[in-house]
């Protein structure tokens, strides 16, 4: 009861614990560094050192170990835990040769993060942005913001993956056309992968121009980080729900079908968005491009190599570049 209590009338008291460590920790900083400028002729700056835990943000793991000069503060956002360590003069700068330097090297944050386990870095982005982060669509530094307010001054802060122009959901929706007639709804779509698939072991279909077999086009791959493996050839409703409807804007576009093939060699089912190309030449020239082992001809249901690797491209495009770039 008190814990309810607490939850429901206990919103004074924490904003106002929140001001007092935060205020608390702002002055203990500045003193610091008020302290490291009078003592300038060994200390020549200050280093950002944060917890680097999975409770530390993604900016404070991105400052971890940056080098400041005396004249910066220390602009860390409410509540934040992170300390200043003092960057002091090498032997060398003093006026002292030959002696062995004993200062501590500090890893930079962006370092010590790539080493985490996937589980601990997902903790610490969330879902949106650890997918980014593995798709190599945004670094940390990527994630820093600086801004402004009346109530708690200048701090730093994580910016949004809309700020950064990668809000998957913002960039499908540009894409998304208003429903046609003949064009076929989602739900049809799905059913009707599933029962190609469980017939054919694979499928090509379009939500503009139904099943692709046997239609004049050719099926390129040019985003892997979208694919998804399943064990086994059974694709169920559910497993064709949770890869579509996240990218429902994709999959309207007229561009773009939705791709399965079963491999019995491996027992593996493989789920991928794919581009519809009109044009052999320019689907030849998009498969080596995204270096990709071969392409489909879905008019004559005809494999074409097209002599890459089939690993994905570094640095892969961004997904508004790549849609942008079938237009």
């Amino acid at each position: 009861m008190a814990r309810n209590i607490r939850g429901a009338l206990g919103g004074n008291l924490v904003r106002a614990l929140r001001i007092a460590r935060t205020e608390q920790l702002r002055a203990y900083r500045e003193s610091t560094r008020r302290n490291y400028q009078e003592n300038s002729e060994i200390v020549r700056g200050w280093i950002w050192i944060s917890a680097r835990t999975e409770r530390t943000c993604s900016v404070c793991w991105a400052l971890h170990g940056s080098k400041h000069s005396l004249d910066e503060e220390m602009e860390e956002h409410p509540n934040g835990r992170c300390t200043m360590a003092p960057w002091v003069a090498t032997w060398e700068e003093l006026g002292f040769s030959g002696i062995e330097e004993t200062a501590p090297v500090i890893e930079d944050g962006a370092t010590a993060f790539d080493k985490l386990t996937d589980d601990k870095q997902l903790k610490v982005l969330g879902p949106a942005k650890y997918t980014a982060y593995k798709n190599g669509e945004l670094t940390l530094s990527d994630l820093v913001g600086r801004k402004t307010s009346a109530r708690w001054g200048t701090m730093r802060y994580e910016k949004s993956l809309r700020e950064l122009g990668l809000d998957r959901s913002v960039l499908l929706k540009q894409y998304e056309k208003d429903p046609i007639k003949g064009m076929v709804n989602i739900e049809d779509a799905i059913n009707q992968i599933s029962n190609i698939h469980g017939k054919t072991d694979g499928s090509t279909f379009s939500l503009y121009h139904g099943n692709m077999a046997g239609q004049p086009y050719y099926s390129v791959s040019i985003f892997p980080d979208l694919s998804k493996t399943i064990i086994g050839k059974q694709i169920t409703i559910d497993d064709l729900k949770k890869f579509i409807k996240p990218y429902e804007g994709l999959a309207r576009n007229k561009n773009i079908g939705i791709g399965t093939w079963y491999n019995p060699d491996e027992n593996k089912t493989y789920l991928d968005f794919v581009t519809l190309v009109s044009d052999e030449k320019v689907a030849i020239d998009l498969g080596k491009r995204y270096n990709q082992i071969g392409l489909f001809n879905l008019g004559k249901m005809e494999y074409i190599e097209t002599g890459g690797t089939g690993e994905s491209i570094d640095p892969l495009p961004s997904l508004l570049d790549r849609l942008r770039g079938l237009e």
